[in-house]
């Protein structure tokens, strides 16, 4: 039900659907870790307000199945928002960060174990 809806709102906001990557293409982490991208644009606070840093949301919890190529985070900057791909199928064995929470780039945020 929880993936129909997504896929509503995906087609209503013009973001189409992902496409699962080919089962060759997918590269298990060593580890099993899923990061943050390596990579952030921090523009600067025009306003002269406080700005924390870029925040992460979570889109799987633990004991998700994901596949590759699925989004599985977020994580938003003033001006833009990162989508954080799975690189594999496999199952979510643990959370590394609590949604909201401020992330650095190359952050583990999710660990996953091989299906």
């Amino acid at each position: 039900m929880m993936n129909k809806i997504l896929g509503w709102l995906n087609g209503a906001l013009g973001v189409k659907e992902f496409q699962p990557m080919a089962t060759e293409e997918e590269i298990f982490p060593e580890d099993g870790i899923v990061s943050a991208p390596e990579f952030f644009e921090m523009p600067a606070n025009p306003h002269g307000g406080l700005y924390l840093g870029p925040e992460c949301t979570l889109l799987v919890s633990v004991g998700a199945q994901v596949v590759g190529g699925q989004p599985v985070a977020e994580i938003e900057t003033p001006s833009h928002i990162f989508e954080v791909v799975s690189p594999c199928s496999g199952t979510v064995a643990e959370q590394l960060i609590q949604n909201g929470q401020v992330v650095e780039a190359g952050q583990p945020l999710i660990k996953l174990q091989r299906p």
